[in-house]
């Protein structure tokens, strides 16, 4: 029996309890704890698989989400193994900041020294 937890930079690890939403090119830490966790993992294990993909074994696995998921149903999945299997959805977005001149047409133009409104934009799967 196992669980997974995750972080992302070098914060605290989290219990994965539903689908994670991470922009385009983060990094996360992938950590299974075995239950409980004093047991300790025999050798070669977990195994690691992402998007079905085998991907190593040990205590932790960090992934790069480099590509954005085309829907909600798109999903990349990274998955621990040791007896059981369990699974971490993610949902990779991407987010982008414009600045906006309400008075220019179009839109794109701010001239020096003046003021600037930034709004941002997620781009939905």
């Amino acid at each position: 029996m196992l669980k997974l937890r995750y972080r992302i930079g070098s914060g605290e690890y989290h219990d994965v309890e539903e689908t994670l939403f991470v922009p385009v090119g983060t990094t996360v830490d992938f950590q299974a704890v075995s239950q409980p966790p004093w047991i300790g993992w025999p050798a070669g294990k977990p195994i690691w698989r992402v998007n079905g993909d085998d991907a190593g074994t040990g205590e932790t696995k960090s992934v790069d989400f480099l590509v954005r998921s085309n829907s909600t149903g798109d999903y990349k999945s990274v998955a621990a193994e040791c007896g059981n299997e369990v699974v971490a959805h993610v949902i990779v977005y991407e987010l982008a900041v414009k600045a906006v001149d309400e008075e220019s047409d179009p839109p794109c133009c701010v001239a020096l020294g003046g003021s600037v409104q930034l709004k941002a934009v997620v781009s939905h799967p």
